[in-house]
């Protein structure tokens, strides 16, 4: 780093020397990025490149372009990519020294393949029929229904339900996996109604 000098000292066949010196100017850049970002679908974050060589004045251009939403000629640009990217940043310092880095942007999508339903959707009030809810199963997810209250669990993927009144349930999902920890939220509406008075309703 910096500037060294070498020199060379040459013999002919004579035994006669000569020497020369040549200077040789080191200025290389010193960069590091994050290996890997988590990022939640339809979300944004800022990734970075750091300059740990603080005399060098550094300009930057990361591709791809079209997956950033500001900053590419920035150390810290704002990226929104809808699947999962390799970001490249060339860095170029005031001696006129280029180098590269990359870092990974790991995108989580919970929402694609999310749903609600019940089964049936239509119970009669005082019947003792449950409705049968479930939402995508998967290994990697937490859940968490409410209102609870008519529930026989709202921690698992397919509850049972029984209201008194017409009732929308939601399903929220949070993923395991990642450090970004993504979650969907989903819905699904029992509707209860009185039954009617005629049999086997009355008696």
């Amino acid at each position: 780093v910096g500037n060294t000098i070498y020199y060379v000292v040459a013999e002919d066949a004579l035994g006669c020397l000569d020497t020369a010196t040549v200077e040789i100017n080191a200025f290389p850049i010193d960069i590091s990025t994050i290996p890997q970002y988590d990022l939640c679908l339809n979300t944004v974050t800022t990734i970075a490149v750091i300059n740990n060589a603080l005399d060098q004045e550094l300009q930057y251009l990361w591709s791809p372009e079209d997956a950033i939403q500001e900053g590419e000629t920035t150390p810290t640009p704002v990226v929104n990519p809808l699947v999962s990217t390799t970001y490249t940043v060339v860095v170029v310092n005031q001696y006129g020294c280029v180098d590269s880095a990359s870092t990974f942007v790991n995108v989580v999508d919970v929402l694609t393949g999310l749903f609600a339903t019940a089964d049936p959707d239509t119970i009669y009030f005082g019947s003792g029929v449950s409705s049968q809810l479930e939402t995508v199963q998967n290994d990697d997810y937490e859940y968490f229904w409410w209102p609870d209250e008519s529930l026989d669990n709202n921690t698992i993927f397919n509850p049972l339900a029984q209201p008194d009144t017409t009732t929308t349930y939601y399903i929220e999902v949070t993923e395991t996996i990642s450090e970004a920890g993504c979650r969907g939220l989903d819905s699904v509406t029992v509707v209860v109604l009185s039954p009617p008075c005629e049999p086997p309703f009355i008696f």
